[in-house]
């Protein structure tokens, strides 16, 4: 007989329902997309699907889905794609956690309600675009990060601080521009 332990590890944490996972081509693990969750106001991204870990999020997975207010992304998630949040303009809440490598361009672009985030220290570039005209009130840059990418933080009108690191090699064209608020 299959226990409740066992199930549990074949399909790991379940997720909401609607999300739509797509084999990578590895073959060793999954990537996700919105599906039908997409209008959903709070989201699980789970960890492992039918036995594999899920390691991405889609290129535009979840683009426009203004009733999206808070999105839990599973540990191990090591890319999200190019604009995935783009213009989540209820987004209040996401945590990234250590692990993440890669946050493609855009991805935050016009999360107005995104007023805070962690960044994780395994984030070694700030996209271009990445937080441009999002909600932002305060930015941590990790250690870790070497670039800063092309309006990255461009129109964060909310923006007061950015704590920048030591070891920070290349703040891109149009990086803070038009960020009236920042003042350190």
């Amino acid at each position: 007989a299959i226990t409740y332990r066992r199930l549990h590890d074949i399909h790991a944490e379940w997720g909401t329902a609607g999300l739509d996972y797509q084999l990578m081509y590895d073959d060793e693990s999954y990537r996700v997309d919105a599906g039908t969750a997409a209008s959903a106001t709070a989201v699980i991204v789970p960890g492992r699907h039918l036995g594999l870990p899920v390691t991405a999020i889609a290129d535009q997975a979840f683009s426009g889905s203004t009733s999206l207010v808070e999105i839990t992304l599973p540990e191990g998630l090591v890319e999200i794609g190019y604009r995935a949040f783009y213009q989540c303009t209820s987004l209040t809440s996401v945590i990234l956690h250590e692990g993440l490598q890669t946050v493609a361009y855009g991805v935050f672009y016009g999360c107005v309600a995104l007023t805070e985030i962690d960044l994780p220290a395994t984030l070694t570039i700030i996209s271009d675009t990445m937080f441009a005209y999002s909600g932002l009130t305060h930015a941590t840059v990790p250690a870790s990060v070497t670039e800063i990418g092309q309006a990255a933080f461009r129109n964060c009108t909310n923006l007061l601080s950015v704590e920048l690191p030591d070891g920070l090699l290349m703040i891109w064209d149009d990086a803070f521009a038009y960020c009236a608020a920042l003042a350190q």
